[in-house]
């Protein structure tokens, strides 16, 4: 109908131009006159825990700057590829007590865990329904941990303007971010500006902004620098948040024409998201 502008009509995204063109800024992206690239001394596993470092070989090194505060050992650079030289020269040693759960026996682990219930949805009555039966079938599903792995990594650059920090960065939530980010470093809300950018894939992985913390962290340690820190996929596989692991059990039942009579749905440690969990 010639009443319809948009409906039936192939639409151009309003960012579609910049992209296709390259003219679009994602957070590393940006660069800022006297920035430092940073690179952050990661332990062996996530339940790691820093005894010492000697930053000694990497603080040799010309215009490398280590910056400590606690369990946070970072390096800076003005090239990227120093920083990472850099890192590779501190040496930490770490206690690691990592839990007995791994990728085999996860779903044991959710199953025996997984005590606290809650119905989502009822209907009918399954002893009826298990009467009614002529063949049942029980069946269980694992869904292993899924990394969101998005083509962009997770990448904040941040300096002081002021006393405002300003932060570019790769996130889907950047109000949550700015209240962490203000809490963090005892400043009010208004003091920490996150800069409108794109994100190249977040999937959920973006809800959580360690990145963030971390930049906006070394910043304030070093006096206001403009700092990027960008995780690499290592650590991008490492300490982004994975899709939940879940196991799914289903009893059910078929009577001799074939029509399903019985219908009990288990699900452990995965969510609704939109989806009713009872046919």
């Amino acid at each position: 109908s010639s009443e319809f502008r948009f409906i039936g009509q192939s639409m151009l995204r309003v960012d579609a131009e910049e992209k296709v063109t390259g003219k679009a800024k994602y957070s590393a992206d940006i660069q800022l006159p006297g920035m430092r690239y940073a690179r952050i001394l990661r332990g062996p596993s996530l339940f790691s825990k820093l005894i010492s470092v000697d930053t000694s070989a990497a603080e040799s090194m010309e215009g490398v700057e280590v910056v400590r505060d606690g369990n946070l050992v970072a390096v800076l650079h003005e090239l990227p590829d120093m920083a990472d030289i850099a890192i590779s020269k501190v040496d930490g040693e770490f206690e690691t007590d990592d839990p007995d759960v791994n990728d085999k026996s996860i779903f044991e682990h959710l199953v025996k865990h997984g005590t606290s219930k809650r119905v989502q949805d009822e209907g009918g009555d399954l002893e009826v329904g298990l009467k009614n039966s002529s063949q049942v079938f029980e069946m269980e599903y694992l869904d292993n941990y899924v990394a969101h792995a998005p083509i962009e990594n997770h990448t904040a650059t941040a300096f002081m303007e002021g006393d405002v920090l300003k932060i570019w960065a790769s996130t889907q939530t950047p109000y949550p971010a700015r209240t962490d980010v203000a809490e963090m470093l005892g400043v009010p809300e208004e003091k920490v500006h996150i800069q409108q950018i794109f994100v190249g894939g977040g999937f959920g992985g973006k809800i959580y902004n360690q990145q963030i913390l971390e930049v906006a962290k070394l910043v304030q340690l070093t006096g206001g620098k403009p700092i990027q820190l960008a995780w690499t996929r290592r650590e991008e596989f490492h300490y982004d948040r994975l899709r939940p692991a879940a196991v799914v059990k289903i009893k059910s039942g078929i009577d001799d024409s074939g029509k399903i009579t019985l219908w009990d749905y288990d699900v452990f440690f995965a969510g609704g998201r939109g989806a009713k969990q009872y046919y």
